[in-house]
């Protein structure tokens, strides 16, 4: 392997594992670090990295992935106020657009926790 390639693997580590905190905004950073980690190297590196130089499991792996597909770099305005659970959620592929364009909706105006039971969204409400 050269040495470019191991420099920027233990930079993307290095600035991974800076983000592992627990918030949302830290994991939007760490979706956008592991993003760019998986189109650099292919998704069965981007796995091992995962799981060896994080400690993270390949649910999480792919949860990182999700965030970044589903929002991009527009995440951190997107999803900012929510958990980071709910925003695993709500960027799974499982989860109706209906669903996640109202709780984003609900997160942008502060009442992410005042979902209707009859609403779309009720999981959400349940965790939140």
């Amino acid at each position: 392997m050269s040495d470019l390639i191991i420099q920027k693997k233990e930079y993307l580590t290095r600035m991974a594992l800076a983000s592992l905190k627990r918030t949302a905004n830290e994991y939007i950073n760490l979706s956008q670090i592991c993003h760019e980690y998986h189109q650099e190297f292919g998704y069965q590196d981007y796995s091992a990295w995962v799981k060896n130089d994080l400690g993270l499991g390949s649910r999480r792996a792919d949860q990182l992935l999700n965030v970044y597909d589903r929002f991009g770099v527009t995440a951190v305005t997107a999803v900012e106020n929510l958990p980071a659970e709910i925003m695993f959620i709500l960027a799974a592929p499982s989860t109706p657009e209906s669903a996640r364009t109202e709780a984003i909706e609900k997160a942008e105006n502060g009442s992410y926790s005042q979902y209707p039971k009859s609403s779309a969204c009720c999981r959400f409400c349940l965790v939140m």
